[in-house]
């Protein structure tokens, strides 16, 4: 039978380790939503990330880390044995991986500049030349129309 002291530290690895998972699971697919919608009411296909990660990683950071350091320290418990540690390892390491695809996605948006010398949706593009599998040079400038499809497939 485990006793009040066992409870807690399983009650407070079970919140970390869901609390890590579940926060970095909906801020991922709620930031790319938000940032979305927030660039479509904007009118813009710029999609800016305005948050302080900073912030964040460190909640998550020490959520991770509460998770972990509690699934070593109990490793020799009784209580903490047999199907009970192979669901707490499972755990602390899906909030590991989880904290790490946050890593992957918050590291570059946060320090991503933006892009010089982009006209606004709206503005006038500036005049550029292309040339088609034909051979023949086109212009932008060529074109007097209110809408221009331009097809460039990339060969990589």
């Amino acid at each position: 039978m485990a006793n009040w002291k066992h409870k807690l530290l399983l009650n407070l690895w079970a919140i970390a380790t869901l609390g890590a998972t579940i926060s970095l699971t909906v801020y991922l697919v709620g930031s790319t939503t938000l940032t979305k919608l927030h660039a479509m009411k904007m009118q813009t296909s710029e999609m800016h990330f305005q948050e302080q990660p900073w912030k964040l990683s460190i909640a998550f950071g020490l959520m991770v880390l509460i998770s972990v350091a509690i699934t070593v320290a109990v490793k020799h418990m009784p209580p903490f044995q047999g199907s009970l540690r192979k669901v707490m390892i499972t755990g602390s390491v899906t909030s590991i991986l989880g904290f790490a695809l946050y890593g992957l996605y918050v590291g570059p948006l946060s320090t991503m500049q933006r892009a010089q010398d982009v006209p606004e949706v709206g503005e006038q593009a500036p005049d550029f030349a292309i040339t088609d599998p034909d051979g023949r040079t086109w212009r932008l400038s060529d074109f007097h129309s209110d809408i221009l499809l331009v097809f460039y497939r990339g060969y990589w």
